[in-house]
């Protein structure tokens, strides 16, 4: 079943095609002189992650995440890929890569992965899985094609293949890339027939390598700008209407994705993004969609000047783009980069007057995903580990400003400043009945990492005698040997 259909030379070369666009090779590189910059012991490369994986990641708690993606419950399974690729997405696209071929049990296992992976930068996944992969996981890639702006062409030349699987699957994705006002090129150039036991098959009305239009940017810019100009004016301002025009824009500002680096896509939303007002989320109690969420995920996956301008008005956002914002960054962004980026936002003269909200952001960028804080502000996120390729000066930054969620959440093996703050963190736990948790949990980080006293720590938390702080507990201990 897995020899299907064949690759043709022609879909051979589209598919080399389409492993190119979602190449990460020369984004691993810059990094080098942002890790040079750290104290920490931080020896594993940003491009040694992404482009170079070992079998043995020192990743926590990725690791076990990717060893659940063989779990015998398939449920396990699927929430563990939806963890990876949610959360760690960086590595999901080299942990599947050259993987799939191999036709065994552990690669269907992997199709809620495929899944869930971004289209826009999983080219070479859908390649590899399209020209080698067992079937279930070729048609689990032919369905990703539809939302992948590369793979016109691919689906094209499967659309005529003589596989029937293949080509209904194929045949399926290019009707869904027809949805929406501005239809991608494959959609063109087919009709969609029922074949005598009634499924579905695309039907070619151009020749098979003739060039198909697509929406020019001009074009979408254009409507854009009409859409946009139609909602700030004040005749707009009726619920139905605006809401109406606003779902418009932002179909429209999802038809840019992919197009951000073009100057004339780079203009527009620098001037729609001055605008950005015009575009609220909620009207009069009404909630509209959600234009202003879409253009700020467009300008963070954009050049420098869309980057920049967004990191210049992060203090002003509304606190729900602030996760997004961050969680963009860390998905596309180098780790140098986001550190330049966001780290002035914890340098204030005054650390009196350092917002929280200053706190909030770097929480985000720490964790790589979406998450809250809770209302009480217990510390809720000791116990979730960041992977190994963060940047360094993180930690460093962490120890001198003292920010002890972020310490405990960034701690590493053989930085000795950061074994230090630890320990005087958990001495200040260990004086107060309703930190006992926070103990608890420091002691877990330490013992993740290597800490020397992690086994004097654990016995602290364990004991009745706890009270009074670390360094008393360890020298009533050391007293009593």
């Amino acid at each position: 079943m897995n020899n299907a259909f064949s690759v043709s030379p022609r879909l051979a070369e589209l598919l080399d095609q389409l492993g190119a666009l979602g190449s990460h090779e020369s984004r691993g590189a810059r990094s080098s002189e942002g890790e040079a910059a750290g104290r920490g012991s931080y020896d594993r490369k940003w491009a040694a992650l992404v482009d170079q994986p070992e079998p043995r990641l020192s990743l926590w708690p990725v690791e076990r995440l990717i060893a659940k993606l063989d779990d015998p419950d398939r449920q396990i399974a699927d929430a563990a890929a939806h963890v990876i690729a949610t959360q760690f997405q960086a590595i999901a696209i080299p942990l599947l890569r050259g993987t799939l071929g191999e036709g065994g049990e552990g690669d269907a296992r992997r199709v809620g992965l495929l899944h869930q992976l971004d289209p826009r930068r999983a080219g070479p996944v859908l390649a590899d899985a399209i020209r080698s992969g067992p079937m279930e996981v070729r048609l689990a890639a032919i369905e990703r094609l539809a939302n992948f702006s590369g793979g016109a062409g691919v689906l094209e030349e499967l659309a005529s293949s003589e596989g029937a699987e293949v080509r209904s699957a194929a045949a399926a994705a290019i009707a869904q890339r027809g949805d929406g006002p501005c239809r991608p090129p494959a959609v063109q150039g087919f009709r969609f027939e029922e074949d005598e036991r009634g499924e579905l098959v695309a039907v070619r009305t151009a020749g098979p390598h003739d060039p198909l239009p697509e929406p020019s940017s001009d074009e979408v810019i254009g409507e854009a700008r009409d859409r946009l100009a139609a909602i700030t004016s004040a005749g707009t301002r009726y619920r139905g209407v605006y809401a109406q025009h606003a779902a418009g824009l932002t179909r429209l500002f999802q038809a840019l994705r992919g197009r951000e680096q073009e100057s004339a896509v780079e203009a527009f939303l620098l001037e729609a993004f001055d605008r950005r007002e015009a575009m609220p989320v909620e009207l009069d109690g009404f909630r509209a969609p959600d234009a202003q969420g879409h253009l700020v995920e467009r300008m963070a996956c954009g050049g420098p000047a869309l980057r920049n301008a967004l990191v210049a008005a992060l203090p002003n956002q509304l606190p729900p783009y602030v996760p997004l914002i961050v969680h963009v960054a860390f998905q596309s962004w180098d780790p140098a980069e986001v550190y330049d980026a966001f780290h002035t936002y914890l340098r204030q003269a005054d650390r009196a007057s350092r917002s929280d909200y200053c706190t909030y952001v770097i929480q985000q960028l720490a964790m790589g995903a979406f998450s809250a804080r809770t209302p009480n502000g217990a510390n809720a996120l000791l116990w979730r580990r960041f992977a190994d390729c963060f940047d360094p000066r993180w930690l460093d930054l962490a120890v001198e400003l003292e920010l002890r969620v972020l310490l405990a959440t960034l701690a590493r093996p053989g930085h000795a400043e950061g074994s230090h703050a630890l320990l005087k963190y958990l001495d200040e736990c260990a004086l107060h009945d309703e930190h006992r948790a926070d103990a608890g949990q420091l002691a877990a980080v330490m013992r993740h990492i290597g800490h020397p006293s992690a086994g004097d720590a654990e016995r602290m938390v364990s004991s009745p005698e706890w009270r009074g702080g670390f360094y008393a507990f360890v020298g009533s201990q050391q007293h009593r040997g």
